[in-house]
């Protein structure tokens, strides 16, 4: 059965190859340069291009899935890419094998853009002639938030553990200050050095490492008897451990109202029914403080 995907590889196969600098260079194969590429992020070799800083693991575990797939996409149509064979059409026919994965838009926009970004840095070091430019559809996902009385439920729930309890005053810290989580975890490893007073009200002063952005942030009595209750600062978690014990907490709180949501997997467009707890994330927290703020106005 001929699949569109088949269609579009006819169209590149056919057209010519630009791949004149392929023998010139040491990788022919555009997988195994990638595979380089991942094995210097992980080194620490090469480094995110605007902040300059090494790459997060769950960066690299993308840029990891991104080539397995295009490894599939490869051994489905026993081809190999050449190193500068990466083009818009090449890219249209991925994408077409990642719909007929079952995979979301989201997950699809995710591992093209990464194969894209490989490609680019091909363009950049003057291996391949020409910088990639193919765009893809994102869909909007559902985006929860607590109220006031569903952290309240939370919090006065008594059979979290003591790690439980710990990860759940991080994000009533993030509830109400709005702060992303990488500075949240800057905030609370040294609140002091952030706290500062004038004209009798004590506030936040924090810039953030991923952004650069200042955030003057008024300090609510809650933030200040969490920090006092764990004697002046908090250490680090994960946001991958975060995002994990966030849903145990509020599963075992019951807070599992159902929500729907639509979402476009394979391209088709479904309906999906998940229960709230399903859905709770470090990026929450953000969402409630605003929801709070506009009940307050």
């Amino acid at each position: 059965m001929t699949t569109q995907t088949d269609n579009i590889l006819d169209l590149i196969l056919n057209s010519g190859s630009d791949n004149q600098l392929a023998e010139t260079v040491e990788y022919v194969y555009f997988v195994d340069f990638a595979n380089h590429f991942v094995s210097k992020m992980k080194a620490g070799t090469v480094l995110t291009p605007k902040k300059h800083e090494r790459f997060s693991a769950s960066t690299i575990r993308q840029y990891e899935a991104s080539i397995i797939l295009l490894r599939e996409f490869q051994l489905k149509n026993d081809f190999k890419i050449g190193i500068t064979e990466i083009s818009p059409k090449l890219l249209k026919a991925f994408e077409l094998f990642l719909m007929e994965q079952n995979l979301t838009k989201n997950s699809i926009s995710l591992y093209i853009s990464k194969v894209k970004a490989i490609a680019n840095i091909l363009y950049d070091e003057e291996i391949s002639f020409r910088p990639i430019k193919y765009s893809t559809a994102n869909e909007l996902t559902t985006k929860i938030y607590f109220t006031l009385e569903e952290l309240e439920k939370i919090t006065h729930y008594r059979k979290l553990t003591d790690g439980e309890r710990k990860a759940w005053d991080v994000f009533l810290v993030g509830c109400f200050t709005a702060l992303r989580f990488s500075t949240l975890m800057k905030f609370l490893q040294s609140p002091q050095s952030f706290i500062h007073e004038y004209n009798g009200a004590s506030y936040i002063d924090i810039t953030s490492d991923k952004t650069g952005e200042q955030s003057i942030i008024p300090l609510s009595k809650i933030v200040v008897s969490i920090i006092n209750k764990y004697n002046g600062k908090i250490d680090a978690f994960s946001e991958v451990y975060m995002n994990k014990v966030l849903k145990t907490i509020c599963k075992k709180a019951k807070i599992d109202n159902t929500i729907s949501s639509r979402r476009t997997a394979g391209g088709k467009m479904q309906e999906v029914l998940k229960e709230k707890w399903e859905l709770v994330s470090t990026h929450t927290a953000r969402r409630t403080f605003i929801s709070l703020a506009k009940q307050t106005n």
